[in-house]
Parts: C-alpha cells; sequence; structure tokens
C-alpha cells in the first residue's frame, strides 16, 4: 500500500527532523578540532558519495521493478534532502561549538 497524504508527510518531517540533528552534532564535533584540514574531509565526503553511487547504480541496473521504485523515489529524494539539510545544520552546529 503506497503512502499518500498525511503519512507522507509525518515521514518527510521525521526525515528532515533527522538529518538536520545530524547536521548539527557533525558540526559540533567537528568545531572541536582546531586544526581540521578542510580537504581531507572533502575527500572522505567524495569517497563516501561515490560509494553510494556505485550501489544506487547497481540496483539501477537490476530487473526487479520494486527496487528501482525505491531507489527512484524514496532514496533520490531523501538524498537531496539531506544534502542540503545536513551542511545547515553543521553550520548551526559550528556556531554552538
Amino acid at each position: 500500500m503506497p503512502l499518500s497524504g498525511q503519512g507522507c508527510n509525518q515521514i518527510f518531517v521525521g526525515a528532515l527532523t533527522v538529518t538536520g540533528a545530524l547536521g548539527v552534532a557533525i558540526g559540533y564535533v567537528l568545531s572541536g578540532y582546531t586544526h581540521l584540514e578542510t580537504f581531507k574531509l572533502l575527500n572522505i565526503i567524495g569517497l563516501f558519495y561515490d560509494l553510494l553511487g556505485i550501489v544506487v547504480l547497481s540496483e539501477i541496473v537490476s530487473n526487479r521493478t520494486v527496487v528501482k521504485v525505491f531507489f527512484v523515489k524514496w532514496v533520490s529524494g531523501s538524498l537531496i534532502w539531506a544534502q542540503t539539510v545536513i551542511p545547515l545544520g553543521a553550520l548551526m552546529g559550528i556556531g554552538l561549538g
């Protein structure tokens, strides 16, 4: 049974809250490192996205329609919002730290 209306809105708000809190926590922890080299952190994030891209592409190539629909509707939307909300939360966490 696909989710619609109120159920989707509640999941969206919950996911947005969790990713925002995750960003604040990451920013707070990273603000404690005085000798943090930004290029190394960005390199690690880039490697994570490479690995995630491989997983997503390997699942999209599969023949199962359910898996394709899951990745197109849920994973892609979640990643787009996470890429926006986590850095904004990290900036807020840095302000707290």
